[in-house]
């Protein structure tokens, strides 16, 4: 087994490894492989190999012989490795372009938070001045109506005094023996 490792310049790895370093090795690698995650990767494996299976497709109904594929495939994973090179820049874009948003808009929610904060505040204060006017104005119109009520008691007298004022100048004897 060393031997074909060596033949095909692979570093360790889950196949090549052994006892306890296998078990450190297939710990990490295992939950890329989780059942979720596969089923996430199935449209683009279908997809690749779909892609991989037209261009051997080409290359067998062209007779190219087995050595004159590999610049054929060389060209084919060069065009693919640019496709996911520029749909990688693409998808880091859209990245950058959503942190920026979600950075916009968490300002924008501590703003909105803070500003919230500041009208209950001023909301409180508004309903504690309606409160004391209110209060203000029950005492005012209670005094108002104190005062009202002593004039206009005071007028009745007055009136009174008046009218008998009155009935004193009509009839003079009347009014005499009644001031006596």
């Amino acid at each position: 087994m060393n031997q074909v490792r060596k033949n095909i310049k692979l570093g360790s790895g889950l196949v090549f490894e052994k006892d306890e370093e296998w078990k450190r090795v297939r710990r990490i690698v295992s939950p890329t492989f989780s059942i979720k995650k596969l089923k996430q990767m199935m449209s683009l494996v279908e997809r690749n190999c779909n892609i991989l299976k037209t261009v051997f497709d080409g290359i067998s109904n062209t007779g190219q012989s087995e050595g004159s594929m590999d610049p054929e495939l060389r060209k084919h994973f060069t065009t693919r490795i640019s496709q996911l090179n520029s749909e990688l820049q693409h998808s880091n874009g859209k990245l950058i372009f959503l942190v920026s948003q979600c950075s916009t808009l968490s300002k924008q929610l501590y703003q909105a938070v803070a500003l919230k904060t500041n009208l209950s505040h001023e909301l409180e204060t508004a309903r504690e001045s309606i409160h004391q006017l209110q209060d203000q104005m029950t005492t005012l119109s209670s005094g108002y109506e104190g005062q009202l009520s002593a004039m206009s008691d005071h007028l009745c007298e007055l009136r009174d005094k008046l009218a008998k004022t009155e009935e004193g100048f009509e009839n003079p004897k009347k009014g005499r023996r009644k001031m006596k």
